[in-house]
């Protein structure tokens, strides 16, 4: 059975816009988990999203910290695109109400963190999103690493990703190797051009024993073999650099 951690779930939208004249229609409860209440709203996108790991369940070190935003500075910050932030905008001044508090993850030192255990190996299969805003100049990097298998055959218990935005564009690369034990193994590395410090970005990474990929705003920017195992497996996001890091959104599911 899957496991779906979602960051900081958001009180109801629904509520909250059909106080202010919005329709909107509720879904039953996740019968998995009757905790994960999910809510449908009828309204012009981008719809703020609920999707930070709970805050029991996350651990922020060198510096990460949370930032307390209203629902309609979150809908600004989401926007993924220009369309999105009018849409956004003129939600905002709508009239509705939307400054309910939630909850976003500041990066804004080198090397802050915001770490997550899953409770399963490393080998496990998973699926993460990041939606994320980054000043110029500055990396975001998702890892999960385990402790290193020391039977059989040896292989790599880290698996990296990193994503480096500049004024020139930036690079997307991928590594695997052992989390401090010398350095790691590049797999991949892609070049980014036209990219964009105004809207939030989407990285999306998914793994199975044998295959890595990784999608950036939606465009598959890496594709690799890759195996690691290891027990014990954290799951982090992690700055580089002194660019704030505003991560908006975090999804991971491990199989």
């Amino acid at each position: 059975m899957s496991m779906l951690c979602n960051l900081f779930l958001m009180c109801s939208l629904g509520g909250l816009l059909l106080g202010a004249g919005c329709a909107s229609s509720q879904e039953p409860a996740n019968e998995e988990d009757p905790g994960l209440a999910r809510d449908s709203v009828i309204h012009p996108e981008p719809t703020p999203d609920s999707s930070l790991i709970a805050v029991d369940h996350l651990e922020l070190t060198n510096g990460a910290r949370l930032e307390e935003i209203t629902v309609g500075q979150m809908g600004l910050l989401q926007a993924e695109n220009a369309t999105q932030f009018e849409r956004a905008r003129e939600l905002l001044q709508s009239g509705a109400y939307l400054g309910d508090p939630v909850q976003i993850v500041l990066l804004d030192e080198d090397s802050s963190a915001a770490g997550y255990t899953p409770g399963r190996s490393v080998d496990a299969a998973f699926e993460s999103e990041i939606l994320f805003r980054i000043e110029e100049g500055g990396t975001i990097s998702f890892v999960v690493a385990g402790t290193p298998v020391q039977a059989g055959r040896r292989m790599p218990s880290m698996l990296r990703v990193d994503v480096r935005l500049d004024s020139d564009g930036g690079e997307v690369v991928t590594f695997v190797g052992d989390a401090g034990r010398g350095d790691p193994s590049e797999l991949t590395r892609a070049q980014l051009t036209d990219v964009s410090f105004e809207f939030a970005h989407r990285l999306g990474i998914t793994y199975s024993p044998g295959t890595l990929s990784v999608q950036l705003d939606g465009r598959i920017v890496a594709e690799a073999t890759a195996r690691i195992a290891g027990s014990d497996a954290v799951a982090t996001l992690e700055s580089h650099g002194t660019a704030l890091v505003q991560i908006l959104s975090w999804k991971f599911q491990q199989n």
